[in-house]
């Protein structure tokens, strides 16, 4: 979650926590909700190391209890004992608030680090959801006007919570149309959210051999559609540089487009040091794909992308490029928004077979 929700909720939960100053306590709530992204000086250091370990150890559930004591310490020594028990009550709920709201989103946080690294993801939000900022908005103001009552924080926690549980209903109702799109036959199926809206939904499922997505947009009050047959439309996506996700739109459910991703190998061995990158972009990645091999002067151009992360006609954040020699030991490397290509490249409609374009029995 963007670090502008994470003050908004943090300094609402703080106005509902007594304290000998309001204001004082809403800005202890801003370095409490800013905390764990402190391993975002990985990223200046080593991107691989950056996407091992962010949302790791300064995001666990024993790094909370430890964030909040030290915070509590600190403003025993700046405003004597007093402040102790109500910075610390302050650190633990605004510390929490930034655990859910970043589980909310499909990243994945490692909240049982240093201890264990899975990722949990409750798959609720999109990174930025300016709705849920807008409703926290009032509260983050009340923490910092003078003599402002508490129950605009109060109302802006309540209605989040809400929103929550509406993103939740929706994303079981988007994880039913997925079922019923790409058939019985999907395995590890997934509804992620999509941006400026919770009614849209990025749809994803591995079946023998390949890959699918949809991109759907539910409709208001979702209506289960009656058993039988309804047509789809089928589009193969071919390997292309860059790899983009495919301009398609959001569609409703029994007009969405399938777009199938073909499984796809690298035939040349790979040496150990390629090896172990690769290994570290499958443990980063939820569902790591080969998007395109290209050969130019004897070197092999390999390039991994995570379907997690797909937007209709947008570049993937991340990727891991590989440029081998053929023998597979590695030449150069780039992970992430490198010297090939980035976010801001030209989108590459050209990346869909259309003549591949089918009429299937959506089972």
């Amino acid at each position: 979650m963007d670090p502008l929700t994470h003050v908004a909720a943090g300094v609402g939960l703080s106005r509902l926590i007594q304290s000998p100053a309001p204001r004082v306590a809403a800005a202890a709530a801003v370095g409490f909700a800013l905390l764990p992204d402190l391993d975002f000086v990985l990223l200046f250091l080593d991107r691989v190391s950056y996407l091992r370990h962010h949302r790791g150890l300064t995001h666990s559930l024993f790094a909370l209890p430890i964030w909040a004591l030290l915070g509590g310490l600190v403003a025993w020594r700046l405003g004597g004992r007093r402040w102790f028990t109500p910075t610390v009550l302050v650190g633990l709920a605004v510390l929490a608030s930034h655990l859910l709201l970043d589980a909310a989103t499909s990243y994945g946080t490692q909240l049982l680090s240093p201890f264990s690294r899975q990722k949990y993801t409750l798959d609720l939000l999109f990174i930025v959801d300016i709705y849920l900022l807008m409703i926290l908005a009032p509260g983050l103001l009340s923490g910092f006007l003078r003599r402002s009552p508490v129950w605009p924080a109060a109302v802006s926690v309540l209605l989040a919570t809400a929103y929550l549980g509406l993103c939740g209903w929706y994303h079981q109702e988007a994880l039913a149309a997925a079922r019923r799109l790409f058939g019985p036959e999907a395995q590890a199926v997934a509804a992620l959210p999509q941006p400026f809206s919770p009614r849209r939904w990025h749809l994803v499922a591995s079946l023998p051999g390949e890959w699918r997505q949809a991109f759907v947009e539910l409709p208001g009050r979702v209506s289960h559609p009656a058993p039988g047959n309804h047509p789809r439309r089928e589009l193969t996506v071919r390997p292309d540089f860059p790899p983009r996700a495919p301009e398609v739109s959001w569609a409703a459910p029994t007009e969405a487009v399938v777009l199938r991703w073909p499984e796809r190998r690298l035939e040349t061995p790979v040496a150990p040091e390629a090896a172990w990158l690769l290994d570290r972009f499958r443990e980063f990645a939820r569902f790591p794909q080969l998007a395109a091999v290209e050969r130019h002067l004897g070197t092999i151009s390999a390039t991994w992308v995570d379907l997690r992360f797909s937007l209709p006609g947008g570049a993937f954040p991340f990727a891991l490029t590989l440029d081998l020699d053929e023998q597979g030991r590695l030449v150069d490397y780039d992970w992430g928004r490198g010297r090939r290509w980035g976010i801001f490249s030209r989108p590459n409609t050209a990346a869909l077979q259309t003549p591949e374009e089918v009429l299937g029995d959506g089972g």
